[in-house]
């Protein structure tokens, strides 16, 4: 094998058609059924009505031109009549008689959609009379070929009697339908009706039930429900703690008009919690936000840093870490945008250390961070091993990682392999720790502080590249090059190098792997055959990462 598959070891820093059922449900007030609003009361049960006109995906024609879809909607293309009829209703023709007369061609031949808006049509007088009857006529078409804005718009209809008699029942089975396919309004809707008994048994802890479903997807009168429940202990067990977490995501998702109220009703939660509990509930929220993976899914620091600064204060550790995190950085710029003071070491330390000399691991593991990159501090390794030391011995993964690294490197410690392996080995084996990983592969490879075993190597290589480090896969793709560990294997050395060159946004890779991985990709495929090649291709397209909890 040529010399440019040799492996370098790098170092490691710590339905396509448009469907409106796939366009988020607006929350419309309209009438009595003024949802949008909340008051101060702590047992607000307001359902949500039903949507106003939308959009289709895009204003698009969904690749084809104006021309074809003109010529193929008037040959009695369905989805072309929609799409027609959708861009008289937004774009430029701007002629609402037109786009129910579109719409109807596209309904009367069954299509789904285009049933849901020309029912929209008719329920707002858009374009057409307003006439209730006939909007609920074409809402069940909708609503029978499943699409779930047309089930929830039908049982809003049944919920207040408007083109169909009222009836609770058949509401909620209508809510039913949709909120069983994630439609956040529905299921809050059904959460409403089994709050208040309506169409069915009451059922306090099935409302609960679907108000957390609802409140998970960020419906802010859903999060205010649920919260609402945990003060009261109805269908959840009497929680203050957790009546706060979500009370701070209703005032955190609520428009302009509700955001004031439910911060209200959030801070007379916090009245009732000693600074403890208030830490508590806030490291619950962090907690919710680390787990949804949303980046447009925040943290509201500046809430937080308020309620911080009075624990801290107190002498209360976690406040304290939490304080230094928002101080330092610790957690990213995008985590700590908005906490209302700029980046500032120095502050961090100090909170650090205090919590740090409470015995609060993370705040240990972050000074020692500190004193390792000499960030408010001059630079010590040595006082940095002596922090990671003391959150290593309590078990914190990161701190073992980070104190294998020292003896990895000979940074204030003699350099020792053996015992970065250690530690490299704690962290990995019980908890994962990707980086850990990453130093075991290459203490196996190399043979350093363990005997040289290729095997070994590939098998913790595997498991960061399976949940997408590049450098794992880029070793990964020269391993099945050279037999290295594992057997020869093109194909699957085509794929992992072509996922350590590609898979992530070029701003996100590392320039060095990604250039020799490209360069071990087409110097196998220059040993490939044609199917070879393709079968690689489709298989790096389909991959996918796999959680860092699997």
């Amino acid at each position: 094998m040529s010399d440019e598959s040799q492996l370098q070891i790098m170092p490691k820093e710590g339905d396509s058609s448009p469907s409106l059922s796939k366009v988020r449900t607006g929350l419309i007030a309209r009438g009595c059924r003024d949802a949008a609003i909340l008051t101060a009361a702590l047992d607000s049960k307001s359902a949500v009505p039903r949507s106003t006109l939308h959009l289709w995906v895009s204003f698009g024609f969904d690749g084809r031109s104006r021309d074809e879809v003109l010529k193929d909607g008037e040959n009695g293309d369905a989805k072309g009549q929609n799409l027609i009829a959708c861009n008289y209703l937004h774009g430029s023709d701007g002629d609402l008689a037109e786009a129910a007369r579109w719409y109807r061609k596209a309904a009367d031949q069954g299509l789904r959609e285009a049933q849901f808006n020309l029912g929209l049509m008719y329920d707002n007088g858009k374009g057409v009379e307003q006439d209730f009857a006939v909007a609920a006529r074409w809402y069940r078409q909708a609503a029978d070929q499943g699409l779930r804005d047309a089930q929830f718009n039908l049982g809003v209809m049944y919920d207040v009697g408007e083109g169909v008699p009222q009836d609770y029942a058949v509401a909620a089975s209508w809510y039913r339908e949709a909120a069983d396919q994630g439609l956040d309004t529905a299921e809050f809707n059904l959460g409403v009706m089994y709050d208040n008994g309506k169409g069915m048994a009451r059922d306090l802890a099935e409302a609960a039930k679907w108000y957390r479903k609802a409140a998970d997807q960020g419906l802010h009168q859903a999060e205010f429900n649920l919260g609402s429940k945990y003060v009261k202990g109805q269908g959840v067990p009497q929680d203050d703690i957790q009546a706060y977490k979500w009370m701070h995501f209703a005032t955190r998702d609520a428009g302009v008009d509700d955001e004031e109220r439910c911060a209200a009703m959030r801070d007379r939660i916090a009245s009732r919690l000693n600074p403890v509990q208030i830490v508590e509930a806030l490291r619950l929220v962090r907690e919710y936000v680390d787990a949804v993976g949303d980046p447009d899914f925040c943290f509201d620091y500046t809430e937080a840093v308020r309620w911080w600064r009075k624990a801290a204060h107190a002498g209360i550790a976690d406040a304290q870490n939490s304080l230094g995190d928002a101080y330092s950085n610790m957690l990213g710029d995008a985590y700590c945008e908005g906490r209302g003071f700029p980046p500032d070491d120095a502050e961090a330390v100090t909170w650090y250390r205090r919590a740090a000399e409470q015995g609060h691991p993370a705040a240990q593991r972050s000074l020692g961070v500190l004193y390792r990159d000499g960030r408010g501090v001059t630079q010590d390794y040595f006082e940095a091993v002596t922090w990671f030391r003391k959150a290593a011995e309590q078990g914190h993964v990161s701190a073992q990682e980070c104190l294998g690294e020292a003896y990895w490197r000979g940074k204030g410690v003699t350099q020792d392999y053996l015992e970065a392996v250690t530690w490299f080995r704690r962290a990995a084996e019980k908890q994962g720790h990707f980086s850990a990983e990453l130093y075991l592969g290459d203490a196996y490879l190399l043979g350093q502080g363990v005997p040289q075993d290729h095997t070994e190597a590939m098998k913790w290589f595997r498991k960061p590249a399976e949940r997408g480090n590049a450098y794992a896969q880029y070793v990964l793709g020269w391993a099945y090059i050279t037999g290295a560990g594992v057997p020869v294997d093109y194909i699957k050395a085509h794929v992992w190098s072509n996922l350590a060159a590609t898979y992530y946004p070029s701003s996100f890779r590392d320039d060095a792997i990604t250039n020799r991985a490209i360069a071990n990709r087409d110097l196998i495929e220059r040993q490939m055959t044609t199917e070879q090649i393709t079968n690689a291709q489709r298989l790096t397209r389909e991959w996918k990462p796999i959680s860092s909890q699997q």
